[in-house]
């Protein structure tokens, strides 16, 4: 009970920042602050100590989506979206009244490199194929990026960050 209370109260603290809220509240791209993946996980590492302790599958939610300005390094690797990160974004979308865009928006991660971490990150459907088109693996390249939160199965957590620009 204290897991979904806690829960609850992070959806609700990220629900302004969503992609679609995220530029309606900032003017520019000016409020994504420059700094590395790597710093904001060193922030909620205790998200998935925690979820382990709970059991195999858990999900964690940030209260803070850390607007974030990443310089990464394309890998070149693409996959279908995980199952329980679309099913994050899309009780978020549904939380937020967005149904229509449950689902609609992301559908493909892609593999990004930051020092000796990589990331999936999922790429909104419009950004697609400007990556096929423009990048190569190996290429550097700015994402601007909100952090969701974890999904931790079978013993491994994988960061759910959202792209929201190119």
């Amino acid at each position: 009970m204290h897991t979904v209370i806690r829960l609850v109260v992070s959806i609700g603290l990220l629900l302004t920042c969503l992609p679609g809220r995220a530029r309606a509240q900032c003017a520019s791209w000016d409020c994504y602050t420059p700094r590395t993946l790597a710093a904001i996980i060193g922030q909620h590492g205790w998200l998935a100590v925690q979820q382990l302790a709970i059991g195999d599958s858990a999900v964690g939610v940030s209260g803070d989506p850390y607007p974030t300005r990443a310089a990464l390094t394309f890998t070149g690797a693409k996959r279908p979206m995980l199952a329980a990160k679309r099913a994050l974004v899309n009780a978020m979308l549904r939380a937020t009244s967005r149904d229509s865009l449950a689902g609609g928006g992301y559908h493909t991660e892609y593999c990004f490199r930051e020092a000796d971490q990589t990331f999936w990150i999922p790429l909104q459907d419009e950004s697609v194929a400007w990556v096929e088109t423009h990048l190569r693996p190996g290429d550097s390249v700015t994402l601007f990026v909100i952090f969701l939160g974890d999904v931790t199965a079978r013993r491994h957590t994988e960061w759910l960050f959202l792209a929201t620009g190119i």
